[in-house]
């Protein structure tokens, strides 16, 4: 700068750095506040879980627009989608690859009840159906709680969709016969056993005389082996 912006032009014939000072310096406007931020834009599809995918990462949109094919615009901090001119969502840019930036709003109501999904959650379900399902899940969730915590959330979704009240004779009747599954509740509900009255769920198991052999354990055993 010291050499070339001294040396007179060969076309001009001015100094470069006395052009700058005397002309060119006024004319320059400040830099912006905000520095300039690059920003990608992308045609993406809006797939069947309600997200997108963007550089390795996945954020979600509303489930509406599942199917569409949407607009991001991306930056290094944010990732906005838009739907041909409307700004849908603005998320934080994810930090790695593979991961999942949702907004539950965006999903279907099934599937945030399956998100959020909580042994507590449950267990407050239950005890406000009735005291028996209370107790019957208290029991599923003691036993294994990990692996028995969408079934339990399936059983209690379907008896609130339908009348709670069976779910809470079913229950009386499978602790009565100590029965307690998830399985075998189902299958109260669904063959009508849970709208016997409730008096009778908790009636013991009639006590039937024990079938015996037609011959005796003697007959059975070889002469050859006795005494």
């Amino acid at each position: 700068m010291g050499t070339a912006g001294q040396r007179r032009h060969g076309t001009t014939k001015q100094i470069p750095l006395e052009q700058f000072e005397q002309v060119e310096r006024a004319a320059l406007r400040p830099l912006p506040p905000v520095p300039f931020e690059l920003v990608t834009w992308q045609q993406v599809k809006l797939h069947r879980d309600c997200h997108i995918v963007f550089d390795n990462a996945y954020y979600s949109a509303p489930c509406r627009y599942v199917g569409e094919t949407l607009w991001v615009r991306a930056t290094a901090k944010s990732v906005e989608i838009y739907r041909e001119f409307e700004r849908l969502v603005i998320h934080t840019r994810a930090a790695h690859p593979g991961e999942r930036v949702t907004l539950l709003t965006h999903l279907p109501p099934e599937k945030v009840a399956g998100l959020t999904l909580t042994p507590s959650a449950c267990l407050e379900r239950a005890h406000a159906i009735g005291p028996a399902t209370g107790e019957v899940i208290v029991q599923l969730l003691n036993e294994r709680p990990v692996d028995r915590l969408r079934a339990v959330h399936r059983l209690l979704a379907r008896a609130e969709k339908d009348d709670p009240a069976r779910l809470e004779r079913a229950c009386a009747r499978a602790l009565a016969y100590a029965d307690v599954s998830v399985r075998t509740i189902e299958n109260m509900l669904k063959t009508g056993i849970a709208d016997l009255a409730a008096s009778e769920a908790a009636e013991p198991a009639p006590d039937w005389p024990r079938p015996r052999y037609a011959r005796e354990a003697d007959d059975l055993v070889p002469a050859h082996l006795k005494g």
